[in-house]
């Protein structure tokens, strides 16, 4: 329990009607949820005057805080109370005599600090408190940690779907400002990074080879950064010979219920020569399904209007070039249809749909197709 100011109340007049100015001293405490408000009195001859103090109510988010007087002390009055209701919008208030309920029914980022005024009686003794009412915002949003297992070419441009970084977060809107940022690359000489509202861009450098770290980072409506989201690339040199397999980052439009059907080899070149091995990554919401013939299928699930997989093409002879697949749902207006812009700019709006928290689930095990094609590259060996 946090311990709040103290405050000062005056016993009205004592026996034979004359004025007895013995003043109380009220020390109030305050617990969120389902603590409260405490008082205690104690002789204090000294003082006489009330003077004005506070104390803060901070609500949880789209929870509840109660106000619970000590033994022998009451509500005063109710009808005071429920009266400021006007004043404190997206908050539910019940009172009764044994305390003061106030659960959020909304989160409003601009809401700011309110104040409620609540009267405590004991007996002849009555003292007013103003309360600081404020909203407390979500968890922070978060980004998860990425090692790209594929070796990149230098000189080359990479896009990193951010559904690959399993972006969390309960407030994030586009209307509501919610954005996505670099906040950094190591080293510098790596290259030039950046972020669309879909993916972040690695430009590599022409004269760089090794190990190369980009720190990404997600703000929510309510102006709350996420901790540093880490995407590590692996640069090698690039062949003498000219590409002869890629692979494009698209976004197409996808059914509210149906199934959709992409066909991989129509986003992706292979003058190789060889056969191919696909493997499709994880998608936050619906569920992809890769085949050989270099078809997918995704699936909607409920809760995104903006979701995304990465797949990965690699010849036998050890060839690879990776892209990726955004959907978007038919109503929406962004992110526009047909290729992924490559990013320039340090930070952008948030394009797709992040995933709500919940407590316990972890997104382990996302991307086993490309972590399984990952270890087998390994063995076979690869070249840009």
């Amino acid at each position: 329990m946090s311990r709040l100011p103290l405050f000062r109340a005056v016993v009205t007049p004592g026996r034979g009607g004359r004025r007895a100015p013995v003043a109380l001293v009220i020390l109030l405490g305050l617990v969120a949820g389902s603590g409260g408000a405490e008082a205690q009195a104690a002789d204090d001859p000294a003082g006489e005057a009330a003077p004005s103090s506070s104390a803060t109510v901070a609500i949880p988010y789209l929870g509840a805080s109660d106000l619970k007087p000590a033994a022998g002390w009451t509500i005063a009055d109710c009808g005071i109370v429920n009266g400021q209701a006007g004043n404190l919008p997206g908050v539910i208030l019940a009172c009764d005599g044994a305390g003061i309920g106030l659960t959020a029914s909304a989160f409003d980022a601009e809401w700011g600090t309110r104040t409620l005024t609540v009267g405590l009686q004991n007996s002849a003794v009555r003292v007013e408190v103003d309360y600081r009412v404020v909203l407390e915002p979500p968890p922070a949003p978060t980004l998860n940690d990425v090692d790209y297992g594929y070796p990149v070419a230098q000189g080359a441009v990479l896009l990193v779907p951010l559904g690959d970084l399993s972006p969390t977060c309960t407030l994030c809107s586009t209307a509501g400002g919610a954005e996505v940022e670099v906040l950094g690359l190591s080293p510098q000489t790596a290259g030039i990074a950046a972020v669309s509202g879909t993916h972040l861009v690695l430009r590599t450098a022409p004269d760089f080879t090794g190990t190369a770290t980009v720190q990404a980072g997600l703000v929510d409506d309510a102006g709350q950064a996420s901790e540093p989201g880490e995407v590590t690339v692996h640069v090698a040199a690039r062949g003498a010979a000219p590409a002869d397999l890629g692979a494009l980052h698209v976004v197409l439009a996808r059914g509210v219920d149906a199934s959709t059907a992409i066909d991989l080899a129509a986003i992706s070149w292979n003058e190789t020569g060889s056969d191919l091995l696909v493997a499709c990554g994880g998608t936050s919401f619906g569920t992809v399904e890769c085949t050989d013939d270099l078809s997918a299928v995704y699936t909607p699930g409920p809760g995104a209007s903006v979701d995304q997989f990465s797949f990965q093409v690699v010849s036998v002879d050890g060839r690879q070039a990776s892209g990726s697949v955004t959907l978007v749902a038919d109503d929406l207006a962004e992110p526009l249809l047909g290729l992924s812009p490559v990013a320039t700019a340090a930070s952008a709006p948030l394009l797709v749909t992040p995933k709500v928290p919940v407590e316990g689930e972890t997104a382990a095990g996302k991307n086993s197709g490309l972590s399984y094609l990952s270890a087998l590259l390994a063995t076979i060996g690869t070249r840009t």
